[in-house]
């Protein structure tokens, strides 16, 4: 019996030190995760945009498209535009004496009330609500523009001039950064250039 109450005390002092063990091995691994999170943090992760690819564009009197497709990277004539309304991303246009670059369904609205034939006619259903925020410069790589993007307040319609920058929500759902070129002309046959560059995050 003595054996046996031995026997019993070295098997729990077996499983203390088993478990004391085992505990301060979770102890010890989380320690180490949790630096490495701190570090990670505290580096950050910085991923630059691509290039940007510039597109060409008129207002809704000129020779260019006035439709962008950012997925694409390409200005749709009316035509193209009218056939393809679910991957338009923005419209540029003149009205109200301004230029504006719409979303899609802001631009539908805008053709109705300024009877302009380009986007007048689009079918509602068909066009998506895309979020545009104007942001004061270009954020400094991709991370930071999603920040700017999810805080910023999105309006579906600017008036705009060369020089500004817009982080744009494309009908895929990735982030854009675009930045309005030189404006040239002073109304619906006007042309610009619209400097844009794709997420990849």
């Amino acid at each position: 019996m003595l054996a046996l109450g031995k026997m019993k005390k070295i098997s729990l002092g077996g499983m203390v030190a088993g478990a004391l063990i085992v505990a301060s091995s979770f102890s010890v691994t989380g320690c180490l995760t949790d630096d490495k999170k701190t570090d990670s943090t505290a580096t950050g992760t910085h991923t630059a945009f691509p290039a940007a690819t510039t597109i060409a564009a008129g207002a809704q009197g000129a020779a260019l498209g006035s439709v962008l497709d950012l997925d694409t990277k390409t200005a749709l004539t009316s035509a193209q535009a009218n056939a393809a309304q679910s991957s338009i991303d923005l419209v540029f246009m003149f009205y109200a004496g301004a230029f504006h670059m719409d979303n899609p369904k802001a631009a539908r609205l805008a053709g109705i009330a300024n009877s302009i034939n380009l986007t007048n006619t689009y079918t509602e259903a068909s066009l998506k609500d895309t979020k545009i925020v104007k942001v004061s410069a270009a954020p400094a790589d991709q991370e930071a523009a999603k920040v700017a993007f999810d805080g910023g307040t999105a309006s579906p319609s600017n008036v705009i001039v060369g020089g500004e920058f817009f982080l744009v929500e494309t009908t895929s759902g990735k982030i854009s950064l675009v930045k309005v070129g030189a404006i040239v002309g002073t109304d619906k046959l006007a042309n610009a250039n619209f400097d844009v560059s794709i997420s990849t995050i």
